[in-house]
């Protein structure tokens, strides 16, 4: 039986669902993105099943800063498929078959189309407790943020010639209230790790790679949970390097075009640089695997940058064999011998 795709076009106070049948595409309807209107587009879907004698239901949807985040929500409730689409291959995939208009009711019309011929893998969501764990971590990372921008602009007055006492005492009590919420975070990371065993188990084991420690193991954590739900189970080193943007990209063409091979840039940029300060940490260590591994590019005559990048990229197909082995880092296994880039 033939699946039933659904686009969803989320935004965020509406939903616009469509089909795609045949050459031509139909609008389902426009929901409320609430409570209600996320019923109302689940009933309706549900009847168009249904309608159809049952079969599979696959919902195709963009991230949209996480207004998505319910109707998935609802697809794993009703027990439906689905799929989000990465956005910048969506809008060059529909570039190439002419499509230039952006509305919602286009936007959802494309989803479906989308799902129909290129067929995109089925996803799962992570477990509640690691969605949990990167909400917590997110935030932490926005206390950092705003704590960082608050002490330069405290720098920056303190260094003033025509200082304001009250613009000072402003920072100071704003930076106080964020290094209070910081550390209440903190407590809190550690709690849930002490509730969820089996994750502080898994960010105990990568912290045994070089350049990991107990702030960077635990975002690496998420992102190969997410990945492996991404991915359904079926990803595999190759992919992941490609989900991250680790993935070298080279420029050539006949024998007068030749760029410097560059990574793509395609995953999330703040786990890329935690990768890139991991390899940082790494290479201080003499007689480590990473420490052999860097050195015998540089003597190759990589630049030291290409170098360090490489190294991240092994960081991180390491992280992922101990991730899906579930056994503990071996350095005997990764002397230079087993070292090639």
């Amino acid at each position: 039986m033939e699946r039933l795709v659904v686009g969803v076009d989320v935004g965020k106070h509406e939903l616009v669902a469509a089909l795609w049948e045949g050459p031509r595409g139909r609008v389902l309807g426009s929901y409320t993105n609430d409570e209600r209107g996320r019923q109302a587009l689940g009933a309706a879907v549900a009847a168009l099943q249904a309608e159809r004698g049952g079969g599979a239901v696959q919902l195709i949807v963009e991230p949209t800063g996480g207004y998505e985040a319910e109707v998935v929500l609802l697809a794993q409730a009703q027990g439906w498929l689905f799929s989000r689409v990465n956005p910048h291959q969506l809008r060059q995939w529909a570039k190439g078959i002419g499509r230039r208009a952006k509305t919602d009711r286009q936007d959802a019309l494309l989803l479906a189309r989308y799902g129909v011929e290129r067929r995109p893998a089925p996803q799962q969501l992570p477990a509640a407790e690691l969605r949990e764990l990167e909400r917590l971590l997110r935030r932490r990372e926005d206390l950092q943020d705003l704590l960082r921008q608050e002490r330069n602009r405290l720098e920056t007055m303190r260094r003033a010639q025509e200082q304001s006492g009250a613009v000072i005492q402003s920072l100071e009590r704003v930076i106080e209230a964020l290094e209070a919420a910081l550390r209440d975070l903190e407590a809190a990371i550690r709690e849930h790790l002490r509730s969820q065993a089996h994750l502080a188990a898994e960010a105990r084991r990568l912290q045994q790679l070089p350049g990991l420690g107990p702030t960077n193991s635990l975002p690496l954590l998420v992102l190969l949970e997410r990945f492996q739900a991404h991915t359904a189970g079926q990803g595999n080193s190759k992919a992941l390097v490609a989900f991250v943007g680790l993935d070298p990209q080279p420029h050539t063409s006949g024998t007068s075009v030749s760029k410097p091979t560059i990574i793509s840039r395609q995953g999330n940029r703040t786990l890329r640089r935690l990768l890139f300060m991991a390899a940082l940490a790494a290479i201080r260590t003499t007689h480590t695997p990473a420490r052999q591994f860097y050195d015998r590019l540089v003597r190759r005559g990589k630049p030291k940058m290409v170098a360090l990048i490489a190294l991240a990229r092994k960081l991180l197909l390491w992280a992922w064999e101990l991730f899906r082995t579930k056994q503990d880092f071996d350095p005997s296994r990764y002397q230079p011998c087993h070292l090639a880039p």
